[in-house]
């Protein structure tokens, strides 16, 4: 088992909205999936802090916990589970006789959450781990979450099937995962705007996994399948970060201009200023339910 408590500088940070170039050039998408010398793991710390917080994630954190209550007793498994701060909640909400396990594949991050555990008595485990090939007995849990996960997988419907597995009978599944084909920006150059967003979707390795995972629950016999639209509302300093690296990428291979580029940011800027910004990436909240019996 591991304990949580925040420490005293576990605090949400605060970031300027004018974000410096090398947070820029931190690639975020594949800091989330491996930890290399270049990896900067404490400005990766404070953007899950920063996103979690975020007002539009809690509103999908309620919609989850709708849908698939969190009851005393329950042993819940997350994929995905970062630097812990979902399991940690699901911890105490489950209480004494139940168990969470936090799984990820990056164990800067299971060593992170592991730390921030380190100080009270909750029943939560963080384990290195591949979503795609659990190492956990069958109808083990009774329930199973990701958030933001699914989308770096090249075979999601393979980690799917996984969590089914490990899921005992009537357990339910609750995801929430953005559709990278679409994001909602409120910019005058509808052309950058679109080539951009393609960009975004190239990203990572399922984009349009929010989309697809209705269908791909009830390919694997899922019952009571909801699939329910989610537009997380993103500041500037966050857009920035979740965008820097992947336009600086852009303009170094040649798809991008650099001029257009800083054009780009000047606009959102000035948006932001006269407090006109809007951006938004669509997500999904999914539900499904394995049947009782076979």
């Amino acid at each position: 088992m591991t304990s949580i408590s925040p420490r005293a500088d576990d605090h949400v940070p605060t970031y300027r909205h004018n974000v410096l170039e090398e947070e820029l050039m931190q690639d975020i998408h594949k800091g989330f999936q491996t930890a290399d010398q270049t990896t900067d793991a404490e400005f990766l710390f404070r953007f899950l802090d920063r996103v979690h917080a975020n007002e539009s994630v809690q509103s999908y954190h309620r919609l989850m916990l709708d849908l698939a209550p969190v009851v005393a007793g329950q042993r819940i498994l997350e994929i995905g589970s970062g630097i812990g701060t979902v399991a940690m909640q699901l911890a105490e909400q489950v209480g004494p006789s139940g168990y969470v396990l936090g799984i990820d594949k990056n164990e800067m991050f299971i060593r992170e959450a592991q730390r921030r555990g380190s100080s009270r008595n909750l029943p939560v485990e963080f384990q290195v781990g591949d979503a795609n090939q659990l190492d956990l007995p069958d109808a083990s849990f009774d329930a199973a979450r990701a958030e933001r996960t699914l989308m770096y997988l090249e075979n999601p419907g393979q980690a799917l099937d996984e969590l089914v597995r490990v899921l005992k009978p009537g357990g339910e599944i609750v995801i929430f995962e953005f559709d990278y084909d679409v994001a909602v920006i409120d910019t005058s150059d509808r052309e950058l705007k679109h080539r951009i967003a393609r960009l975004l979707g190239d990203s990572v390795a399922s984009a349009g996994i929010g989309r697809q995972a209705q269908r791909l629950f009830k390919e694997r016999g899922l019952e009571g399948v909801a699939a329910m639209p989610h537009l997380l509302r993103a500041d500037l300093a966050t857009f920035k970060i979740v965008f820097g690296a992947i336009l600086s990428q852009a303009v170094q291979s040649g798809k991008l201009e650099a001029a257009e580029v800083a054009g780009w940011w000047a606009e959102l800027e000035q948006a932001e200023q006269n407090d006109t910004f809007f951006v938004g990436l669509l997500g999904f909240v999914v539900y499904g339910r394995k049947p009782a019996t076979a």
